[in-house]
């Protein structure tokens, strides 16, 4: 009776883990959401893996950010960005994972241009490619697209600074550079 008692606590303590990992990961993932749709563009690098730094500096993924609200053809509405779900950490090395699902809703609405449409022909087809069904036109010169999107949050071992970084799966190569192959066989990314 007493090992049963102590297997049961030693369980709930490690359900109890996870879930307090899986909220630390969900207000973090959040909190970025937050930055994004507040189009707090200085503030989105901090919530982002370090690594991804050694190839693009912080300041200029920020100027390539505020490119979102400085281009006069179009502008970009984050209407939603809403978590579907998260995995179990995974440890692997020096650092601890979690993969995040989650959908991206945007509005893309097209100025009045001299093009006649080509614009919201390119943007349609490029969105379409991409997210198939999920891309709709919802007048001449808007398109709204459902995004189904992942990210993994890594934190180095025993710590909660999680940092996040974005699945593309048209470009795997990128991601390989900066997960481990046990990351991306057990979050079935390959």
């Amino acid at each position: 009776m007493k090992t049963l008692l102590i297997l049961m606590l030693a369980l709930t303590t490690f359900a109890n883990a996870q879930t307090g990992d899986k909220d630390e990961v969900t207000k973090i993932v959040g909190n970025y959401f937050k930055e994004i749709q507040d189009r707090k563009w200085d503030k989105v690098p901090d919530y982002l893996y370090p690594k991804l730094f050694e190839g693009i500096s912080k300041e200029d993924m920020v100027a390539t950010m505020k490119l979102i609200d400085e281009d006069e053809d179009f502008s970009t509405t984050f209407d939603a960005l809403t978590i579907t779900s998260t995995s179990d950490k995974l440890k692997v090395g020096k650092e601890e994972f979690v993969r995040v699902h989650y959908v991206m809703q945007l509005t893309f609405k097209v100025y009045e241009s001299n093009d006649d449409g080509v614009m919201m022909t390119i943007l349609l087809n490029n969105f379409k490619a991409a997210y198939g069904n999920n891309v709709k036109e919802i007048s001449g010169n808007k398109i709204e697209v459902f995004a189904p999107k992942t990210m993994i949050a890594i934190a180095p071992k025993g710590t909660s600074d999680w940092k996040l970084l974005e699945y593309n799966r048209s470009n795997p190569e990128a991601v390989e550079a900066f997960l481990p192959k046990k990351v991306i066989k057990k979050f079935d990314l390959d």
